[in-house]
């Protein structure tokens, strides 16, 4: 099609079918408004999908949208745009993706999962812009909006920055500006930074592999995390399920590099908060899981940040590097000193951050 799939009613500007669909291209933009319009929806394999302009969602429950089994590779000139329906603006599939290119960006709109891709396992995940989570008001309820869940994802580059917006509702706010998978994602580069902020964190989680494929002494769940500038108010999670619950007490985490700030954030590989909810305190703990493997060591490779590494001002919050083992931890060109023994560390100025080895 050379043009735009557009619908503005339930079920108009809709591709329906029980069956594969071969390869699909579209000049303009798949573009939705009501109840599963500007929608492709089939029940089997769609071959490939590659579009001219944006995925829009609009006012309904999955306007804008694709569903089908499996997905071959995908090209998206344009964004993935969210709207004010449920699942408006997404992209989901009951099995796989080959790979995933976004021109633009992942925005989330003001409905749950709007502005997501739902999926199982991804190869290369690539976003030229932004991905933004959306932003709730009053006493509404949001969750998942600008979202990435899959069983595993082969790499993430996003070419901008990961940006959580604001909490301004009375209502649950969580997961929005997020990626999260059930097993292990490989390298991850973010050009731009992570920001979030105090009531809507940047999320990034993995489960870990070992439930699905057992190493006799790994288990990397996070390959590698580059982030060109700062990171700020996020949490990058290894060991937690996409409910942000401690699976994993083996989870691991390679190489992990920014080249600005380091400010209010937490890095945890394998470890659980504790009573006190907080990263990077006394009573952090491994993970409590049935079958831990006392072969693995929960371990973040190494951690080099160009600038400074900071809490907050705030009394009470607190934050951290937590794992069974770090390998290395360097801030603003300077090596802290690690030992082999169990660790704990204070790390920058305002004393709420730690790097701290749970033994």
């Amino acid at each position: 099609m050379g043009g735009s799939i557009l619908g503005e009613a339930s079920d108009t500007g809709a591709v329906f079918g029980s069956g594969n669909l071969g390869p699909v291209t579209i000049g303009g933009n798949l573009q939705g408004n009501g109840f599963d319009s500007g929608s492709i929806d089939i029940s089997g394999d769609l071959a490939s999908l590659t579009i001219g302009g944006s995925i829009i969602g609009g006012s309904e429950e999955f306007s804008g949208t694709v569903f089908c089994r499996n997905l071959g590779s995908v090209k998206i000139t344009g964004n993935i745009q969210g709207g004010s329906g449920d699942r408006a603006g997404a992209i989901s599939t009951l099995g796989d993706i080959a790979s995933l290119t976004i021109g633009g960006s992942l925005i989330g709109g003001s409905e749950d999962f709007s502005g997501s891709i739902l999926t199982g396992k991804i190869g290369a995940l690539k976003i030229d812009g932004d991905l933004v989570g959306g932003s709730a008001e009053g006493a509404a309820i949001l969750e998942s909006s600008g979202f990435i869940r899959a069983d595993r994802i082969a790499s993430v580059f996003v070419g901008g920055s990961i940006i959580a917006d604001t909490d301004l509702t009375t209502g649950a706010f969580e997961q929005n500006g997020a990626i999260q998978v059930f097993n292990d994602i490989g390298p991850i580069t973010i050009k731009g930074s992570l920001v979030g902020n105090s009531t809507n964190p940047v999320v990034i989680s993995a489960r870990g592999q070992k439930v699905v494929a057992p190493v006799a002494t790994t288990d990397v769940t996070i390959a590698s995390l580059t982030v060109g500038s700062r990171v700020e108010f996020a949490n990058i999670l290894a060991g937690y399920d996409v409910d942000l619950r401690g699976q994993n007490a083996d989870a691991q985490i390679g190489a992990v590099t920014v080249g600005g700030d380091w400010i209010a954030s937490n890095l945890v590989a394998g470890v659980d908060a504790g009573t006190d909810k907080r990263f990077g305190t006394a009573d952090d703990v491994l993970i409590a899981e049935v079958g831990d493997d006392p072969n693995i060591k929960a371990k973040i490779a190494s951690v080099t940040i160009g600038g400074q590494a900071l809490g907050t001002p705030v009394a009470g919050d607190h934050f951290g590097f937590v794992a069974q083992t770090i390998g290395a931890l360097s801030v603003g060109g300077t090596l802290l000193p690690l030992t082999a023994a169990v660790d704990v560390l204070s790390v920058g100025a305002t004393g709420d951050l730690n790097a701290r080895e749970v033994g």
